[in-house]
């Protein structure tokens, strides 16, 4: 009896000892690729609970905000769709494009606090603040080059002659981010997402970065000026 006991003992230890390996490669060695899942619930629970950076026009206005809701999630919105193709969109369903893509880890605040820091945070359950982003863009010159374009379909960038810096960048037709962020997504958000991919003005696709365009006469704004 004794023996068989042994024996047991023995078969399980062994079995615990092959599972060690693979608890120390998912644990340890894939544990960072495990958590950035797009898949993973709990990485996208922890994420609408971040409240992401603001991101401002060169004068300090607000492009896109956050409005926090009751249970402590944080839902992106954006006041300016015209400027859609430039701040791109935060989805937790449809993922993110433009500059929240390019500074997600800035506008998330990855970095923003020691382990401690963070730590604690969590233990108290404090959110994780993003850093703000500050654009070159300028809204007056935004609103005034979509004014001027009227409903044509087309693009316009307006650049500093001094710096090169990006005053507005419009891009027509355009699309409105806000249902995209939508932390509760339901038919009629499929249904819009849907309706943006099968629209034949391709209004996802910006067509100040994207569009190949004949070069225009540089002597004529010689001429104009």
């Amino acid at each position: 009896m004794t023996n068989n006991i042994r024996r047991l003992a023995n078969l399980v230890l062994l079995a615990l000892a092959s599972l060690a390996p693979v608890l120390v490669y998912y644990q340890v060695i894939a544990a960072g690729d495990l958590t950035a899942r797009p898949d993973n619930p709990r990485r996208l629970a922890d994420e609408v609970r971040i409240q992401r950076g603001r991101i401002y026009d060169r004068q300090g206005k607000v492009l896109v905000e956050n409005r926090l809701l009751p249970d402590g999630r944080s839902q992106r919105v954006y006041g300016y769709p015209s400027l859609a193709h430039v701040t791109g969109f935060f989805s937790p369903r449809f993922g993110v494009s433009g500059l929240e893509a390019s500074f997600n880890n800035e506008l998330r605040g990855v970095g923003s606090r020691d382990t401690w820091a963070d730590l604690e945070a969590r233990l108290l359950h404090r959110p994780t603040l993003g850093h703000d982003l500050v654009l070159t863009i300028d809204l007056e010159i935004q609103q005034a080059v979509e004014k001027a374009m009227g409903d044509g379909r087309g693009a316009a960038v307006v650049l500093d002659p001094r710096t090169g810096a990006i005053l507005a960048l419009y891009s027509r037709p355009y699309f409105d981010p806000n249902p995209l962020a939508a932390l509760a997504p339901g038919p009629a958000t499929d249904a819009y997402w849907s309706e943006l991919g099968k629209d034949p003005e391709r209004p996802l696709v910006n067509r100040a970065t994207q569009g190949l365009y004949p070069p225009g006469s540089t002597f004529k704004t010689i001429t104009l000026a």
